[in-house]
């Protein structure tokens, strides 16, 4: 076989397997499944559809989060003034009320030349509306005259030796006591009744002590 046979031969075999391979491929092309990429380019699509409804969500969530904090931070706002005025102005109602019955006690005042009976007749009425007054904000007058002496309430500002009630009673008020509410707001100034001391007795019993006294110093 010339040299050129030969060629001429394996050129006409490797067109052969060519043939064979290209063949081979379509066929296998001809069967293949490409379901696969197209339902993996769907899931691309989804995802990013996802994605996208995601950071619609986040946005609007981010905004109502802001409109909240704002709404907060007013209504902070608005309850810290709103107490800064209630303390400022915590006493306008008791001054409101001392100023009407100021105005009952001026008015009394302009009268004071007129009758004695008529001035008297006034001035218990202020006292009256004054005492009310004090009641609508539960400060309520302990009148303790009579009654046993109790320090809790009471101060003693002197002794009063009778024979008229027993020991240890309240039988004067200089000053009554208040309370406001379930709170002692001041307490009475009173003077406290004692048992009648006989000078006599007294003097016998302090000379007897002064003779003991002696005895037990020789």
């Amino acid at each position: 076989m010339s040299e050129n046979e030969e060629i001429n031969k394996n050129e006409e075999e490797q067109s052969d397997i060519n043939s064979e391979l290209n063949t081979e491929f379509a066929e296998e092309t001809r069967d293949a499944d490409f379901s696969k990429l197209d339902s993996e380019s769907g899931e691309s699509e989804d995802d990013e559809s996802n994605i996208s409804t995601l950071k619609k969500e986040l946005r609007e969530q981010k905004e109502k989060y802001l409109l909240l904090l704002a709404d907060f931070d007013n209504f902070k706002k608005r309850v810290i003034k709103e107490r800064s005025e209630l303390v400022k102005y915590q006493g306008e109602r008791v001054l409101f009320e001392i100023v009407e019955v100021l105005d009952n006690l001026e008015r009394a005042l302009e009268h004071k030349d007129s009758d004695e009976s008529k001035l008297r007749e006034g001035l218990e009425l202020i006292h009256k509306q004054f005492v009310e007054s004090l009641a609508k904000f539960e400060v309520i007058q302990v009148s303790t005259l009579g009654e046993a002496f109790d320090p809790n309430i009471q101060n003693a500002l002197s002794i009063q030796q009778t024979s008229d009630v027993e020991p240890n009673r309240v039988v004067e008020e200089f000053k009554k006591a208040y309370k406001y509410k379930d709170k002692l707001l001041r307490p009475a100034e009173v003077v406290v009744s004692a048992a009648v001391v006989d000078e006599k007795l007294e003097d016998k019993a302090q000379e007897e002590n002064s003779i003991e006294e002696t005895e037990l110093e020789n």
